[in-house]
């Protein structure tokens, strides 16, 4: 095998190529040994070898990318006198053993751009995020055992519905059908979800920067990659020293292009203002559109927020409403006394000295809350009552019964003194009667249960609900 029949001589390569970019290009139709990309430039032009391990991957690669390949200006010959069939060039790109991998999503546009015989390649209405979006150019390939609907071939400008999957290659085109419209089509087992793999999104939106400078000419594409995807880029030098270099960059996301032009429209580079704006009129008006929905969303967005923050306001308002102490109402008047019942933290129940009526002291059979906030005088500094406790207070009703406020410590009432009792004797005791017998254990049980259940308990439950009528 000579050397030369695995050799291809590219032409027509952009400023811009380099080594990266041909084995991009021709790395699908086989194993690279090396590359080389031309030092000088043919005008705006470059040449460049690739160099594969294979005749038949050379041969192939030649056959594919003769005459204007995939819609630009790469050309490749074979550096020997070999030539491939389209049928070799259809089993290395995208036929045999090459396995492929759904993409979910819906079902996409596209135009025919060539059309080979057995395959051809789509130009995609949508751009897609995958991963192998970038390569070919964008282009997606097709090959005939993938049309639908008894057509055994396409013509350049036909326009074609179709679904997506990738291979090692790149991505592919299946069930391709003739048609301009994605009604009626099928979408797949994803169904409408546009939240699948496959994001669709407008087709590339070409910013144009005028006054770039040329030195940085390297640099141009990351730049512009800071807000977001660049499909393709070019930057055309200047024709005298010192004029300054225009540049287009065409972005996946017309979002990204906005936020471009944005960012750096009159932004100095070297002491003078770059222009950038939209290069085609068509991308500014649907960048316009975009921005007039966004702009529409905000304020929609804004008064539905506010709307929201009343209502919750009003609901606030509302709770905060129902839960105020009311006046006290007929019955409730004046001050009462009581003792603590009971009392943790910051809150207790108290039980009043006296029968008080009203229809709320049935809600919890009868107790009086008291809150820590509600002490007054000696109780307030001291936070914490003790069960047993004296005191005094006004009444008030809410939603959750009677309450206790302005609580105020009172002295313990005074319990009378007994009689003095005589001091047993002798004799006395000889004629006191016998003791009664010590309780058995039922009795004892009994009378401990009786005085468990004379005093309130420290949180009475809710009272019982109501039987409902059957």
């Amino acid at each position: 095998m000579r050397r030369s029949d695995c050799e291809v001589c590219v032409s027509g390569l952009p400023g811009h190529a380099t080594e990266e970019t041909l084995r991009d290009m021709f790395g699908g139709f086989g194993p690279i040994a090396s590359a080389a990309v031309s030092s000088e430039d043919h005008g705006t032009q470059r040449c460049g070898v690739v160099t594969f391990k294979s005749a038949q991957s050379a041969a192939a690669a030649t056959a594919a990318m003769r005459g204007n390949h995939r819609g630009g200006s790469v050309r490749a010959r074979l550096s020997g006198c070999s030539e491939a069939s389209p049928d070799m060039v259809e089993e290395l790109r995208g036929g045999g053993d090459r396995v492929r991998t759904h993409i979910s999503g819906r079902r996409m546009l596209g135009t025919v751009e060539r059309w080979k015989g057995k395959y051809g390649w789509i130009e995609p209405d949508s751009a897609t995020n995958h991963f192998m979006a970038g390569k070919h150019e964008g282009k997606i390939f097709v090959d005939v055992q993938d049309l639908e609907g008894q057509v055994d071939e396409l013509k350049p400008g036909d326009r074609v519905t179709f679904g997506l999957y990738s291979d090692g290659d790149g991505l592919g085109a299946k069930e391709v059908r003739l048609g301009d419209s994605l009604v009626g089509a099928d979408t797949g087992a994803a169904g409408a979800s546009v939240s699948g793999s496959i994001l669709m999104v407008y087709a590339g939106a070409e910013v144009r920067v005028e006054g770039w400078p040329p030195s940085l000419e390297d640099s141009f594409k990351r730049t512009f990659e800071r807000f977001g995807a660049v499909r393709s880029h070019s930057v055309a030098r200047p024709r005298q020293a010192g004029e300054r270099a225009i540049g287009t960059a065409v972005f996946v996301l017309l979002e990204s292009a906005s936020s471009a032009i944005d960012s750096m429209d009159g932004k100095l580079y070297g002491g003078k203002a770059l222009s950038v704006r939209f290069a085609r009129e068509e991308d500014r008006e649907r960048a316009e559109a975009a921005k007039a929905a966004a702009e529409a969303a905000a304020a929609e967005a804004a008064v539905f927020a506010e709307v929201a923050r009343a209502a919750v306001a009003a609901s606030a308002a509302a709770q905060a409403a129902m839960n105020e102490p009311s006046p006290p109402g007929p019955g409730l008047e004046g001050r009462y006394n009581g003792s603590v019942s009971s009392w943790k933290g910051r809150h207790g129940w108290v039980v009043p000295e006296g029968r008080i009526s009203h229809p709320a002291m049935n809600m919890h059979r009868g107790f009086i809350y008291v809150a820590a906030k509600d002490l007054e005088g000696e109780a307030a500094q001291i936070i914490q009552l003790q069960p047993g406790e004296r005191v005094s207070f006004e009444l008030y009703t809410d939603s959750q019964g009677v309450g206790g406020r302005k609580v105020r410590l009172e002295p313990m009432l005074a319990l009378p003194l007994d009689p003095p009792r005589p001091v047993p004797t002798s004799r006395s005791m000889a004629s006191a009667p016998p003791p009664p017998p010590w309780p058995s254990s039922d009795a004892s049980a009994a009378a401990g249960s009786s005085l468990a259940g004379s005093g309130p308990p420290l949180r009475p439950p809710p009272p019982p609900p109501l039987p409902t009528a059957v």
